[in-house]
């Protein structure tokens, strides 16, 4: 577990400071639409995987760690910015450790962790919790494995800019809710899933001058939002011996997200 996050926080530091200080992102004059639309692109980054199907880790006992990595689109917050010809948000890098271990009657638990790591001008963090019951472990008759899962993520960013030669700090947290249904299909080595859900999240934007929201949006500096809806996604693993490979595609609120991961696991 030590080796793998100090691995990893040098490989989230150089993707988060290249996505997003290579070019200042003024976010102004945001309205209460652009809030959603805020909420929904960061939410799709920040949902909870780990590039898993529907089965369990064994059919008693199983561990799995390691990491998942990859990028969100996020199209809604670069047409908020896309009057700055040297902005670029179209894209937001994703990265956790994980973990999972699975006990009987089918259930497996998940976690997700990213330390919150970054510079002076942006730092991100995360940590999300799931919970999976595979119901083909008690109803074994069935030809696909299925199961049922929820999940719960919190994220927490905050960054630095100058817009028009004005200093603006800005903070955002957000909270999200996710049950999944999964079908899965084991061939040996290699488990190809797909699955579909429904998502409900919640975001809060602060920022430290009033340009950043519309009149009427914000209150003390900050606002909030709140944006629901369904996802769908395919993936597949790949088991060698007690190394697995994993590749995911995940589209929610009109916006896709590509992750992979690798992992040990017995």
């Amino acid at each position: 577990m030590y080796s793998i996050r100090h691995l990893l926080v040098p490989v989230c530091l150089i993707l988060f400071h290249t996505q997003l200080n290579a070019a200042s992102i003024p976010l102004q004059n945001l309205t209460t639409e652009n809030m959603k639309q805020v909420v929904g692109d960061l939410s799709l980054e920040s949902l909870h995987t780990t590039v898993s199907g529907a089965g369990t880790l064994g059919s008693i006992f199983g561990f799995e760690i390691g990491v998942v990595g990859g990028t969100a689109s996020t199209p809604h917050l670069q047409d908020m910015v896309s009057s700055d010809p040297s902005a670029d948000a179209s894209n937001i890098p994703y990265a956790q450790l994980i973990g999972a271990i699975t006990v009987p009657y089918g259930l497996t638990a998940e976690v997700g962790y990213l330390p919150k790591v970054g510079t002076a001008d942006f730092k991100a963090g995360s940590f999300s919790l799931a919970a999976k019951w595979t119901a083909t472990e008690i109803f074994s008759d069935l030809p696909l494995d299925l199961a049922a899962k929820l999940s719960y993520t919190k994220t927490s960013v905050s960054f630095n800019q100058t817009v028009s030669a004005v200093p603006i700090s800005y903070g955002y947290d957000n909270t999200q809710t996710a049950l999944t249904i999964l079908a899965s299909k084991s061939f040996s080595i290699v488990e190809p899933y797909i699955g579909i859900g429904y998502d409900k999240a919640s975001g809060k934007l602060t920022a430290s001058s009033s340009s950043v929201f519309a009149a009427g949006v914000a209150s003390a500096g900050s606002a909030t939002a709140d944006k629901s809806g369904n996802f769908w996604l395919i993936g597949t693993e790949v088991k060698l011996l007690a190394v697995k490979l994993g590749a995911e595609w995940t589209s929610m609120y009109a916006a896709n997200r590509i992750v992979g991961k690798i992992s040990i696991f017995f």
